[in-house]
């Protein structure tokens, strides 16, 4: 971590009411970081979390597994430029397991979801919470060649959706930042616009819904919904 552990941290709120936060964020945080070969075991806590700013890191060849009360891996703003290839996550999670939150130009690929019916890689930017403006906006991820396994009759939540949270946003606490000029406190708006959707498969999936794109000039193409 960087300027705090996550986006509510007060370091990262205080540079969030600067205009070059996303730049100081990335310059005070980790980058080039690569963790490999790891089985990481998750007992509660997000098992495995890339802090505001973290670049050209990679978690690459490893297991993910366990139980988590929130995410099993999780991007959090003003991070860029990330690997996440080859893993197997297989967390207890009462939400989606992978979450890209104000995070842009990852890659995510070649990776194995087991029980992805509360969701799989959702691409949002929070707001207000803490009273931190996010300002980088979630654009230019690539999303490719992942295998998404189920283990319920029924899914409530589409596997994969750009710009989650896209609707009720004072219930995420948005107005904590209104009084900053910069990013989520002038627009509360997802924006996870331009990222690429390709390639993936979804093995008996429960529901016809897989994908659920609300952002704008996403490319998604050649994903599957595939049967044992």
């Amino acid at each position: 971590m960087g300027l705090g552990p996550n986006g509510q941290a007060k370091g990262v709120a205080r540079s969030s009411r600067r205009s070059n936060h996303t730049r100081f964020a990335q310059a005070s945080a980790p980058t080039g970081i690569i963790l490999r070969n790891l089985t990481i075991t998750g007992d509660g806590r997000v098992p495995v979390y890339f802090a505001p700013g973290v670049t050209h890191s990679r978690l690459v060849d490893s297991t993910v597994r366990g139980t988590s009360i929130s995410s099993g891996i999780y991007l959090d703003a003003e991070s860029a430029y990330n690997t996440i290839a080859g893993n197997i996550f297989d967390v207890s999670s009462p939400r989606e397991i992978l979450s890209i939150d104000g995070s842009a130009h990852n890659i995510v690929v070649d990776n194995l979801f087991h029980t992805s019916n509360l969701g799989g890689i959702y691409v949002y930017r929070n707001c207000g919470e803490g009273g931190s403006a996010r300002h980088q906006k979630p654009r230019f991820n690539e999303i490719r060649n992942n295998r998404f396994l189920y283990t319920a009759t029924q899914a409530t939540r589409p596997t994969i959706w750009l710009s989650y949270k896209s609707i009720g946003r004072t219930l995420f606490l948005c107005p904590q930042d209104r009084d900053i000029g910069f990013g989520s406190g002038i627009d509360n708006s997802n924006f996870a616009d331009s990222n690429t959707v390709a390639g993936n498969m979804f093995v008996n999936s429960p529901t016809v819904n897989v994908i659920r794109n609300g952002g704008a000039k996403n490319r998604i193409f050649d994903n599957r919904r595939l049967a044992n």
